[in-house]
């Protein structure tokens, strides 16, 4: 009742989904109710074909070949089963793809991280070296004037006693 009420609803706002009918049947194939089973994987075969819903059409083909085959019709059951198997292999592919594809973008990530963290260190190491660099010309340069205002000083105290003493021998 819940899946019928469930494909009402579907209807009522617009969407199509084979997932519904594909559970109806299951319910169908497990009562043993084949045909009937049959009729709604087929509506819900369309629809996802429609829909290019590709996991329920590995269900839906897995199912197919289980009704013929209990319906002896081993023929199409055999080729419900390729098509399921072609099906789940395309996914399972799909899916192994789609997990490469995310290992080697964060590898990638992780290899462009490290990068920027090398450039970043790069950088700050560069920038220490020009602060060292500038910290030692400072000293330099401070260390001069000091140099330079020590000796003034000691020209300019020489110079005073100089005069002093000039003075001293000119007065005697």
């Amino acid at each position: 009742d819940q899946y019928f009420t469930a494909i009402k609803l579907n209807e009522r706002i617009g969407v199509k989904n084979a997932q519904t009918y594909n559970n109806i049947a299951q319910v169908y194939i497990d009562l043993d109710y084949l045909v009937d089973a049959l009729e709604y994987l087929k509506k819900g075969l369309k629809i996802a074909e429609e829909n290019n819903q590709f996991s329920t059409l590995v269900d839906i083909y897995y199912n197919f070949s289980l009704v013929y085959e209990r319906l002896g019709k081993y023929e199409k059951a055999y080729h419900a089963y390729l098509q399921y198997n072609k099906y789940d292999d395309s996914l399972k592919s799909q899916m192994y793809s789609d997990k490469v594809n995310n290992i080697s973008e964060q590898q990638e990530i992780e290899s462009k991280r490290k990068e920027f963290e090398k450039v970043q260190l790069s950088a700050q190491l560069e920038l220490e070296k020009k602060d060292s660099q500038i910290n030692l010309r400072n000293y330099i340069i401070y260390s001069f004037i000091a140099g330079i205002a020590a000796v003034l000083i000691i020209i300019i105290i020489l110079l005073k006693l100089f005069r002093q003493k000039t003075r001293a021998n000119t007065i005697l």
